[in-house]
């Protein structure tokens, strides 16, 4: 009775750096960038601080609240 190996195949390195260091370093420039770009520029504090309706924003009432809320 003759037996088989199971032939395991090998990655080669071409194979190995798509699927293991590919992803890895597409992640690190997502992270890299997106932290990079996250701070925000504001001309004056004052922008900060204004309240909402002095922004442009108006206040919105609903006239008769929703009784059929669950």
């Amino acid at each position: 009775m003759k037996t088989k190996a199971i032939s395991q195949k090998k990655l080669t390195k071409k194979e190995f750096f798509l699927l293991m260091i590919a992803p890895l370093l597409i992640g690190a420039f997502i992270t890299l960038f997106s932290v990079s770009n996250a701070n925000a520029s504001w001309k004056d504090m004052e922008e900060i601080n204004k309240s909402p309706l002095l922004q442009g924003w108006v206040e919105f009432q609903d006239k008769a609240p929703s009784k059929n809320i669950l």
